[in-house]
């Protein structure tokens, strides 16, 4: 049961390095003025902005999006396994 635990966190930092790059060009590709506010808006899941951007933008808005999805999953799934594993010692 190991192995699919240690199987979760790498899909977790897989997943967030991912994340972190699609974060970093939609930053770069804000404004330089509202590059904060662009990266507070990403935090605080709000896409409004990005409804008339290029669909290489969007193609990055949509990988930071999975990138989130697939990083929460897994550490759940890595939290599910290792409470399993606490449970099954225990039996």
């Amino acid at each position: 049961m190991q192995i699919f635990m240690v199987i979760a966190l790498v899909a977790a930092f897989a997943a967030w390095m991912v994340t972190m790059r699609s974060a970093t060009k939609l930053v770069r590709e804000a404004p330089a003025g509202s590059r904060l506010a662009a990266l507070r808006d990403l935090g605080a899941w709000r896409f409004d902005g990005y409804a008339a951007a290029s669909p290489e933008t969007l193609y990055q808005l949509h990988r930071f999006q999975r990138g989130v999805i697939v990083f929460f999953a897994s550490v759940i799934a890595a939290a599910l396994l290792a409470l399993g594993q606490a449970m099954l010692a225990d039996a």
